[in-house]
């Protein structure tokens, strides 16, 4: 129902990204449905997987699926293996360029789908990961990140009593935001530095994920991906409050990951990074560099700056059981980012004789850490 044509990013990023969030929240939609229910239960269930996954509400409505009872749960993926993780807390965050401290609350989900050691299979989101961190802080988005990991395919090559292997192909699409641009920047023609902004809504890559049990005591499970990313969106210092705070590219990706727990559960520590290595351009038509905004002036309608952007994060967090369900976590994080511009240069007034100074190959660094002590609780 838009009233202007589809960019190329349009094209790519809506159908593959749009795959693995209608894929997730589908799947999710069908656990809550129970057509067995009837009165307050059902309408709950019901309002649940419409809020979930709105185009499947409708169509339940429609359709009279909504009321009709059955004599099973009428779920179409039945009962998956499901681990669902919930942590509310404090966070503390630095930005180490800008010396700015910053504190407040974060929230985090964690929901697994599946079964990650499973036969082979060739079923897509058979096995996926969700995680979605929201938090309440000055100058900070409220969601903050954003991580689907779906397999599409995946073979088995160890199953053995202490040891489980597999390697597959898998889809991801990775969101991260951190401190938004003040109003009082927002016009102002000059490069500001802003930690990072990264979005990957259309990357796939082979992946491998492995299980060992030394002794009865202990686990040790881990991850590794190599991934293509066909379309990525990264922030740059170069941006104007009306038209854009990113540069769209492409490029590559690595994940790893490491969790060591104790056969009880008792204690479990995790350790993971992720690299990303994205290249720039500006990808527009000259015919459509410029447009005019309702008031007359001109906006600079382009794909982004043409340079090069690393972007690393780091975490590790340290579970410990307090009583049941109930988890004591702490954790932090590292976030640093890179940026090479081409083709931007800057222009320095010199007071000392009036003239311009220019200065190219510009390059700008970021750090972030965070902190975070939450109460976690596992469904």
């Amino acid at each position: 129902m838009e009233c202007e044509y589809p960019s190329t990013i349009d094209i790519i990023a809506t159908p593959i990204g749009g795959a693995a969030l209608g894929e997730v929240f589908y799947r999710t939609s069908d656990l809550v449905l129970d057509d067995r229910a009837t009165g307050v239960t059902r309408f709950g269930r019901e309002l649940a997987a419409f809020i979930l996954d709105p185009m499947r509400g409708i169509n339940r409505i429609v359709t009279g699926q909504a009321w009709k009872r059955r004599t099973t749960m009428g779920r179409r993926f039945g009962l998956p293996p499901i681990s669902i993780e919930l942590s509310v807390g404090p966070r503390i965050l630095d930005m180490i360029d800008t010396k700015g401290f910053k504190a407040g609350a974060t929230a985090e989900l964690n929901l697994e789908y599946g079964d990650r050691f499973e036969n082979t299979t060739k079923v897509p989101y058979d096995y996926f990961s969700f995680l979605l961190e929201a938090q309440v802080m000055k100058t900070q988005p409220l969601l903050s990140r954003i991580e689907i990991m779906g397999r599409l395919m995946s073979k088995e090559l160890i199953d053995e009593e202490h040891l489980n292997l597999n390697a597959g192909l898998y889809q991801h699409f990775d969101f991260f935001d951190s401190d938004t641009i003040r109003n009082e920047e927002k016009d102002e023609l000059i490069p500001r530095t802003i930690p990072y902004k990264l979005g990957t809504p259309a990357s796939v890559g082979v992946g491998t994920m492995v299980r060992y049990i030394p002794n009865k005591k202990m686990s040790l499970d881990g991850f590794a991906h190599l991934n293509l990313v066909a379309l990525a969106g990264v922030s740059t210092e170069f941006y104007r409050d009306y038209h854009r705070n990113y540069s769209w590219g492409a490029g590559y990706s690595a994940k790893a990951g490491v969790n060591w727990s104790t056969s009880d559960d008792k204690v479990s520590v995790k350790i993971a990074n992720q690299f990303y290595h994205i290249f720039t351009r500006n990808n527009f038509d000259s015919s459509y560099t410029w447009m005019t905004r309702p008031n007359g002036t001109a906006i600079e309608i382009v794909g982004g700056d043409n340079g090069v952007t690393t972007f690393n994060h780091f975490e590790t967090n340290i579970n410990y059981r307090l009583k049941n369900n109930l988890y004591l976590t702490a954790g932090m994080d590292l976030y640093t980012r890179h940026t090479y511009y081409k083709d931007m240069y800057l222009e320095i007034f010199d007071t000392a004789d009036g003239g311009l100074i220019t200065i190219s190959n510009l390059k700008w660094d970021s750090k972030q850490v965070g902190a975070h002590l939450m109460l976690t609780y596992k469904f």
